[in-house]
């Protein structure tokens, strides 16, 4: 059986994913095994996608911690 999900969340598809599909203007530009394209993106549009995610999940992080000190 497969499955396509459609998902911004990408803690979880690492979880479940093992094929990674990026795309782009309505276009699929990226299409292969998912670690390996995690990894190793192929193409500038998808690393910077990857990075933006990276980097606004780390800014939360870092906001809720500050956030939960001050409560302590």
């Amino acid at each position: 059986m497969a499955m396509a999900v459609l998902t911004h969340e990408m803690a979880f598809a690492r979880k479940v994913g093992t094929r990674l599909i990026f795309m782009a203007h309505g276009y699929i530009t990226v299409d292969g095994p998912s670690a390996d394209t995690r990894d190793a993106p192929p193409n500038r549009r998808l690393r910077d996608c990857l990075q933006h995610v990276e980097d606004s999940l780390t800014h939360a992080v870092t906001r809720f911690s500050q956030h939960f000190r001050r409560a302590v």
